[in-house]
C-alpha cells in the first residue's frame, strides 16, 4: 500500500519548537541561508525572528516561484510552536514567526480563524452566504462573519475587523459578547495541510442593526431559525467550520 503523499512530510522546527511540516519537494526550495539545515529527518530554522522571517519570506518567494502557493496574499501570519491535536488553548500562543498566508497549507503551519455566531434577540441565528470566487467553500453558508488572525492581532481585535468587514456592523451593533474557547480541526487538502484553531465568540445583534458587506466576501445574510440551520447543515449547505463554531456556541446540538 503506497503513502500518502502527506504521510511524507518532513515537521519544520524553528529552534526546540516544532511548528509546521512540507513536502520534501518543497523542503528542497527553502533558501541555505546560516542556521537552516535540511536533512531526511527535518527542517530546522534559525532561532532568532528576524533572520527566521527572512529566510521564511524567501522561501515561500521560492514556493510562489515553483506554482505551489494557490494564491498570494501579500499578508503576514503568525508561526507558533505546534500544540497537541487534543490541546484547548486559552488564549493565542507566542508568535515565533512570520509567513505569507499563501504558504500555511503548503508549510502545514497552525492558523487561527476566528468566527462571530451572530443571534437575534428571538433566538434565530445570522449567517453569511460566501461568495462564489472564494478559494474555500465557495457559495455554502457561514457564521455571521468569521476569517483567518493576521500576525499581530489579538482574539478580540481580529474578530472585531473581520466583523466589519464582512458584516459592516461596529461594536456598537452587538451586545453581550462571549468567547466559547477553540478546537483544533486538520484537513488535509490538495495543496498541503489545513491546521487550524477555531475560536468562537457569540454576540446578540441589535434589533435595527443589518449586516452588510464591505469587503466582497459575502454575497448575501439570512436570520434563520434554528430549526431552519439544523436543516442546512443536513443538506451539506453550511462550512464545516461555521458547525464547529455553531456547535461551540450552543447553537448546534
Amino acid at each position: 500500500m503506497s503513502l500518502l503523499p502527506n504521510a511524507l512530510r518532513l515537521p519544520i522546527y524553528i529552534g526546540a519548537h516544532k511548528v509546521g511540516s512540507v513536502l520534501p519537494a518543497d523542503a528542497a526550495r527553502c533558501p541555505e541561508n546560516e542556521g537552516v539545515k535540511i536533512d531526511s529527518n527535518r527542517v530546522q530554522l534559525p532561532h532568532d525572528a528576524i533572520v527566521c522571517n527572512d529566510v521564511l519570506a524567501q522561501w515561500a518567494h521560492q514556493l510562489q516561484s515553483a506554482g505551489r502557493l494557490k494564491t498570494w496574499r501579500n499578508e503576514a501570519l503568525s508561526i507558533a510552536a505546534l500544540p497537541e491535536a487534543s490541546t484547548v488553548l486559552s488564549d493565542l500562543p507566542l508568535a515565533l514567526a512570520q509567513v505569507e498566508r499563501g504558504a500555511a497549507r503548503v508549510l502545514g503551519i497552525l492558523t487561527h480563524a476566528v468566527h462571530l455566531v451572530g443571534l437575534a434577540a428571538d433566538g434565530k441565528v445570522w449567517l453569511q452566504h460566501r461568495a462564489m470566487n472564494k478559494s474555500t467553500d465557495p457559495g455554502l453558508w457561514d457564521t455571521l462573519a468569521g476569517g483567518l488572525l493576521s500576525a499581530g492581532d489579538s482574539l478580540y481585535s481580529g474578530m472585531l475587523r473581520e466583523t466589519h468587514e464582512e458584516a459592516g456592523l461596529l461594536p456598537t451593533d452587538l451586545t453581550h459578547m462571549t468567547l466559547h474557547g477553540m478546537v483544533q480541526q486538520r484537513r488535509e487538502v490538495n495543496d498541503g495541510l489545513i491546521l487550524e484553531a477555531v475560536w468562537t465568540y457569540s454576540a446578540i445583534v441589535h434589533e435595527h442593526a443589518r449586516p452588510i458587506n464591505l469587503d466582497g466576501e459575502v454575497m448575501d445574510f439570512a436570520c434563520v431559525s434554528r430549526q431552519q440551520l439544523a436543516a442546512m447543515v443536513s443538506m451539506g449547505q453550511v462550512t464545516r467550520e461555521a458547525i464547529l463554531a455553531l456547535r461551540m456556541a450552543g447553537v448546534l446540538a
